[in-house]
């Protein structure tokens, strides 16, 4: 059985607006602002063509696909109820899913070189 990902209506209806106007979903993968996976933007496309809406289909494309590219995956686990409460918290408040919610706090801190200020344990962040 497939794992089906929540997706938030407002990207869902950005996903559409963005192939309508004819971006190809390795594009749309590519926008801060859609924040999903390729697989999820095909199966956002492929329903809204199964209820009848005028989305294009686009030819396949061979290169690199955007999930594919170089990167770090991270498995972020909280074991304690206040820790998971309040990632449920923040991150509906942004209506984004709690995986959202974590990547963007450790690409803020990333970007900002926080990673020392927020662990505050001495040791430089090595950004020098």
């Amino acid at each position: 059985m497939t794992a089906r990902i929540f997706v938030p209506d407002y990207q869902r209806r950005l996903v559409i607006e963005m192939a309508k106007a004819g971006h190809p979903p390795r594009i749309i993968a590519r926008d801060p602002a859609v924040a999903v996976g390729i697989d999820a933007i095909y199966a956002i496309l492929a329903r809204a063509r199964a209820e009848g809406q005028p989305v294009p289909k686009f030819p396949a494309f061979n290169g690199p696909r955007p999930d594919d590219r170089p990167g770090l995956v991270v498995r972020v686990a909280l074991w304690r109820g206040e820790q998971v409460r309040a990632v449920e918290a923040a991150a509906r408040a942004r209506n984004l899913t709690r995986s959202q919610l974590v990547n963007r706090l450790v690409e803020q801190a990333l970007e900002h070189n926080l990673i020392g200020a927020v662990l505050d344990d001495g040791v430089g962040d090595g950004a020098g």
